[in-house]
């Protein structure tokens, strides 16, 4: 006498296939994301600007950042937002607030670095 299993894939296999499934879709997912940090700029360190044409015909404006203090010697790049920002606060006589973006320890840009004020009662 032979026995003949006609129950099909036991409800294991499938348990087991969706987790494999959920193992390889966790493990795409998970991955290292830049580490993105900022520090103050000092101003009295940006030397001058220099613009560069891109191959698309857009300038590239990028700092000249000497701080012998820090030995931070670099050239920075600066968007354009943030260069027009330096500009308009150097013709209002107004020292701009800036930041130097690190982009997994390394210098990334020149950035706006809002300042935060702490409101004190006064009376």
């Amino acid at each position: 006498m032979t026995k003949t299993n006609n129950e099909g894939i036991q409800s294991g296999f499938w348990i087991g296939l969706i987790l494999v499934i959920l193992l390889f879709l966790g493990v795409r997912k998970c991955h290292a994301k830049s580490v993105y940090d900022t520090i103050p700029c000092r101003t009295e360190c940006i030397q001058k600007f220099i613009e560069q044409p891109t191959k698309g015909g857009k300038q590239k404006i990028f700092a000249v950042y000497v701080d012998e203090k820090h030995n931070v010697l670099d050239i920075i790049s600066v968007s354009t937002s943030v260069y027009d920002y330096i500009q308009l606060c150097k013709q209002n006589r107004v020292e701009p607030s800036l930041g130097i973006k690190l982009k997994d320890g390394q210098i990334y840009s020149i950035i706006k670095f809002k300042r935060r004020y702490v409101k004190k009662d006064f009376q």
